[in-house]
């Protein structure tokens, strides 16, 4: 299994949208990103950021998946670019290989 967090925020172009272009936007996205993200891949959760998180990185949304594999978050970015996602959000990702503590641990100890 693959781990996928994306985090993002709303850019000025996002704001000025009205609630009937936000609306066909994430319909777009919504239409545009199942035949990737189905039936392999789990939602793990959605958050907002806290305000008072202790070192918080400066994003007001986080999404985390579970996908198959590489190739499936590779395609997912790749759909996110093509729907333009990026025109309006600030965003960054992580992925990798879903490790146990202890692989982490050891790939650590070997640094």
């Amino acid at each position: 299994m693959y781990l996928f967090l994306e985090l993002w925020s709303a850019k000025d172009s996002w704001l000025s949208l009205s609630e009937l272009e936000r609306s066909e936007f994430f319909q777009r996205i919504t239409d545009g990103v199942k035949d990737v993200l189905e039936p392999d891949c789990k939602t793990i959760g959605f958050a907002l950021n806290d305000i008072d998180t202790d070192k918080r990185l400066d994003y007001e949304y986080l999404a985390l998946w579970q996908m198959p594999n590489k190739e499936t978050a590779e395609k997912f970015e790749e759909r996110l670019r093509e729907l333009d996602w990026y025109q309006y959000f600030h965003q960054q990702h992580m992925r990798g290989k879903d490790l146990t503590v202890e692989e982490c641990f050891a790939h650590m100890m070997g640094r």
